[in-house]
């Protein structure tokens, strides 16, 4: 069975259920599956962290650490890869 992991940009589609992803996802073998990167998760989440603490006033800080959540738990439904000594000697070479 293949293993599919998703690169930073396709896991923007796959956050936003676009139409395109969701075709492709349907298209996959029952159980197929389709996972990440821990490096995506933190491409991701780091980019909101610097909104969470920049956000001028109450509405802004809601919106920015709801968002923060929200990929938080959409990387943890979905699963990730660890960037382990394996994946550190290949990314070495």
């Amino acid at each position: 069975m293949k293993l599919y992991v998703l690169d930073t940009g396709v896991v923007g589609f796959a956050q936003q259920r676009h139409p395109i992803y969701q075709k492709h996802l349907q298209n996959l073998p029952s159980g197929t599956p389709v996972v990440t990167s821990i490096i995506t998760v933190g491409e991701d989440l780091s980019g909101w962290l610097p909104a969470c603490k920049r956000a001028i006033n109450g509405a802004a800080r809601v919106k920015a650490y709801a968002r923060l959540q929200r990929g938080q738990e959409f990387y943890q439904r979905m699963g990730y890869l660890p960037f382990d000594d394996t994946a550190a000697v290949i990314f070495d070479q």
